[in-house]
């Protein structure tokens, strides 16, 4: 699934346990910075995509933690 890819992977596992420690939830697109660490959650349930507020709101989003690394 990761072979070839630029996009990182994250794999929660018992010892890192990442849904839990950052309280994920069904759909949720986790933003992280170019350090690894949390920058934000955005959840795709509550804010779909077809909006175009929505779609705007997240893109901006990625823009910002982009822009700030």
């Amino acid at each position: 699934m990761c072979e070839d890819r630029d996009q990182p992977w994250l794999q929660d596992t018992a010892d890192t346990d990442w849904w839990g420690t950052w309280a994920v939830g069904y759909r949720d697109v986790i933003i992280m910075d170019s350090a690894g660490e949390l920058a934000g959650i955005y959840n795709l349930t509550d804010n779909p995509l077809t909006n175009d507020d929505n779609y705007a709101t997240l893109k901006a989003l990625l823009i910002e933690v982009a822009e700030t690394e």
